[in-house]
């Protein structure tokens, strides 16, 4: 690139990372305001918050970059032209492409990366993201025992701890079982043991008393015991059933997989909703390009030269707007209207195509000042 073009590639790419780190950040905040209710009803630590929450950026950031690209362009060419720098360059006869060439640069090597997320980073780590979940919810320690308070394992099992001493052993355990509705138990154990090996879930119980009461004769029956076991396999007979995947989760090749329309998991809508999934993933880094070109093209167009930078970028920011809308309704659309699928990718292309053929004649010549 010539000195001109790697200085504006520079400035777009420093108001770029600024920007997008800026409202990732912002977005991150937002999450971990989400996930405080989660995270304070299933027991994480700090570590597996950060990496929760971290989890779901990778599908924020392929929408997000094009919006943050475009307003780099706005700040860096604004930049330009109130210290006169744009018009040096105008006038000393360089042609619209060469002056948009750093732009459209980055914007490529933008737009290759979030391919890359789509197809593969953003699937990958919202799966782990799910699985996580899955995983969570499965741990009986996290959701049940916590010290103080009295805690559902189900509808069937009530769980009060009042000491915790490490993460699979407590002190004065309370447990009301309702499992046999002719005979609910209460179990009261100075000592428990959670003991969570491969398909063995279970709490040992020491030191307590096992009371029942007759219903009939309304009389109370309590059986000491040094050791007894509360059996919770009952309550995960599910757990190692596969868990069925979200488009948001799957790869390419899954969202196109023929076994859908036979496995009898999904709605022929829903596989419809997974093909789009899989053709906007392929066309939506385009929409990077395409956004900093409708910047670019009014920015630098004869037309608005004498209009104030506010209204100038109201008009890109509306334009951008507009285009946004359209994107973003398009899959929902095309979903209804199956055989409209490629309108997924005429849309973009031709949009793409348009704004590159009205920028790539128009030169800048300088014609002097008349008296």
């Amino acid at each position: 690139m010539s000195i001109l073009s790697n200085y504006i590639f520079k400035q777009i790419g420093s108001y770029f990372i600024y920007i997008t780190i800026f409202f990732i950040s912002l977005i991150w905040l937002i999450l971990s305001l989400k996930f405080i209710e989660y995270v304070t009803a299933n027991g994480l630590d700090f570590k597996d918050f950060i990496k929760m929450t971290s989890l779901l950026l990778p599908t924020v950031i392929p929408t997000l970059t094009p919006l943050t690209l475009s307003l780099a362009c706005i700040f860096v060419y604004n930049k330009l032209s109130n210290d006169n720098e744009l018009i040096i360059i105008k006038s000393s006869g360089f042609s619209a492409l060469k002056i948009l060439k750093p732009a459209i640069l980055l914007s490529l090597i933008i737009a290759l990366f979030n391919l890359f997320l789509n197809l593969y980073f953003s699937p990958l780590s919202k799966s782990v993201f799910k699985e996580n979940q899955k995983n969570l919810r499965e741990d009986i320690a996290r959701i049940a025992f916590k010290a103080g308070s009295f805690s559902n394992l189900n509808q069937d099992i009530t769980i009060y701890i009042e000491k915790i001493i490490d993460k699979n052993n407590y002190e004065h355990v309370f447990v009301y079982d309702t499992r046999n509705k002719k005979d609910p138990a209460t179990y009261i154990a100075k000592e428990a043991e959670l003991v969570q090996i491969d398909d063995i879930n279970k709490v040992i119980l020491k030191k307590g008393n096992r009371q029942i009461i007759d219903k009939k004769s309304s009389q109370l029956s309590i059986i000491k015991f040094d050791e007894y076991e509360v059996n919770l396999n009952l309550l995960f007979k599910n757990i190692n059933e596969e868990r069925i995947k979200e488009p948001e989760e799957m790869f390419l090749n899954e969202l196109w997989d023929d076994k859908h329309k036979t496995s009898g998991r999904y709605e022929p809508r829903q596989i419809s909703s997974m093909i789009v999934e899989g053709h906007k993933r392929i066309i939506d880094p385009l929409y990077c390009m395409i956004f900093t070109l409708i910047a670019l093209t009014f920015l630098l167009s004869d037309n608005l030269v004498l209009q104030s930078s506010l209204k100038k970028n109201s008009i890109i920011i509306f334009a951008i707007f507009l285009i946004e809308v359209i994107y973003l309704s398009l899959p929902n659309f095309v979903v209804k209207e199956f055989t409209l699928l490629p309108i997924i990718y005429i849309f973009p292309l031709s949009l793409f195509l348009f704004l590159i053929i009205l920028n790539i004649n128009k030169n800048y010549k300088y014609k002097g000042v008349r008296k």
